[in-house]
């Protein structure tokens, strides 16, 4: 594996401290930072996606964010080719990558090395699916592919894997593959207390409000962004869109709603991240920067 090259990973649940971490371990390994994150990767809804601020990309060379318009949407198979290509770039030029976001299934796709079916896009089939309610999606994707690596409420990519599964009759997670490791990979998550992480989401949550969150997706739905492709994108995107529409009564009540929602997607992100042997976690209370520094050095030797 050492022959590989290298790659840090910094990963961990939703308000965790990622970005923090990253820019200092980057800073101090003269490294260059490529997010794993899939609302990032679109222009625009700074807040909404919790994207560092044009000091902090100034900082240090930041890559993957703002690449894509929000309304066309990006694919696993999108991301893929476009981190290989991105990381392999900034080894060239003899500086570290860093793969930093809470994305796990763009984290688990690059450090295993996914090899997703080429299926092409099939009209049709999309807007039959389309037409379904995410119950209706999820209950239908649990029946022809349990196993399938998607997150429960991701509509776009559960719409993704049963298109496969109808055009080819076989499984997505059957046809996803791992090809030999592409790096040496160091994958360390940032580890919190159950309720001090909640905390930390809920205080973010008041923050990005405060900050203009509700202004960006105002914003988005009068210049023509439609309803649906917020609500498909999770989170800020569709419990702000869902107040702004009259879908929910009060901002009281959005505010509740979105933060028990991100503590849920919190869960998510641990349970999955927790069923990667390879992860290493890092407890919040220590010398996070320290801690990491060690690692990263014990790795690179």
């Amino acid at each position: 594996m050492k022959d590989l090259p290298p790659l840090i990973v910094i990963t961990g649940p939703t308000a965790s401290g990622k970005t923090d971490l990253s820019l200092a371990l980057a800073d101090q390994f003269s490294g260059e930072i490529v997010s794993a994150d899939s609302r990032q990767i679109y222009k625009g809804f700074d807040l909404c996606s919790g994207k560092i601020t044009e000091s902090e990309q100034k900082r240090v060379p930041h890559h993957l964010i703002d690449v894509a318009k929000i309304t066309q949407p990006l694919t696993l198979g999108d991301f893929l080719p476009m981190a290989h290509q991105v990381i392999t770039e900034i080894g060239s030029r003899k500086h570290l990558p860093f793969l930093v976001g809470g994305t796990p299934l763009y984290i688990s796709a690059v450090v295993e090395n996914y090899l997703l079916p080429n299926v092409e896009a099939h009209p049709e089939v999309r807007a039959q699916l389309e037409g379904l309610s995410l119950e209706e999606l999820q209950k239908r994707l649990e029946k022809v592919d349990p196993e399938a690596p998607i997150e429960a409420n991701n509509r776009s990519r559960i719409i993704r894997a049963l298109e496969v599964y109808e055009v080819t009759g076989q499984a997505f997670s059957t046809q996803k593959q791992q090809g030999p490791a592409c790096y040496h990979s160091l994958v360390l998550a940032l580890d919190w207390p159950r309720e001090e992480l909640y905390a930390r989401i809920d205080k973010r949550v008041e923050n990005r409000l405060k900050a203009g969150m509700l202004e960006e997706v105002q914003k988005a739905l009068s210049t023509g962004v439609p309803y649906e492709r917020l609500w498909q994108l999770g989170l800020e995107f569709r419990f702000l869109a869902d107040f702004l529409t009259g879908r929910i009564a009060s901002q009281e009540e959005m505010k509740t709603k979105l933060k028990y929602a991100t503590h849920a997607f919190a869960r998510r992100q641990l349970i999955w991240l927790r069923k990667k042997p390879y992860v290493i976690w890092l407890d919040a209370h220590q010398d996070l920067e320290k801690r990491a520094s060690e690692l990263i050095h014990e790795h690179l030797v």
